[in-house]
């Protein structure tokens, strides 16, 4: 049993890597009414419908976006700095201190500023990127959830396991 669970977790982390980031945005700001129904809910469809919201005020999210001058490589000698789209600002104070380390790559420090830069990347090399689920996946994810709720939790607790 233990076996077929890590298999699960790996495909869903490999598949769905893209909810997970965007569930993980979420779990930065504190927002567990997305991540908690996956936990406790032993209902597919009030899944979904909490996917499909947390995804419609995600895109709300990325059509607000600012750009912000961010570090994504903190070496002082030569730091990176790249601009990218901050979904969240927040002050340094807002943002519990060691969140930056367990989610770095949703919270990024932004250049000469006590602010940190709250968004999903995919940080290649000096690129970075906002990460978007598209429908294909998400409808592959629904799919899967209507043959085993455990899809759902695994999802959550990747999401909130930080990276």
């Amino acid at each position: 049993m233990m076996q077929v669970s890590e298999q699960m977790a790996e495909m869903v982390s490999k598949k769905f890597w893209a909810l997970i980031k965007m569930l993980r945005f979420y779990v930065v700001l504190r927002r567990f009414s997305y991540i908690d129904p996956l936990i406790y809910s032993i209902d597919p469809k009030q899944i979904k419908d909490v996917i499909s919201e947390a995804m419609r005020e995600f895109v709300s999210y990325t059509s607000s976006s600012s750009s912000r001058n961010i570090i994504i490589n903190d070496d002082p000698k030569n730091p990176t700095i790249v601009q990218a789209p901050c979904l969240v600002v927040a002050k340094k104070d807002e943002v519990p201190q060691n969140f930056p380390y367990i989610y770095r790559y949703t919270i990024y420090r932004v250049q000469n500023s006590n602010e940190y830069c709250i968004s999903p990347l995919i940080v290649n090399e000096n690129r970075v990127t906002l990460i978007s689920p598209n429908e294909s996946i998400i409808k592959e994810f629904f799919d899967k959830l209507d043959s085993d709720i455990q899809y759902a939790r695994i999802l959550a607790s990747l999401a909130v396991g930080g990276e």
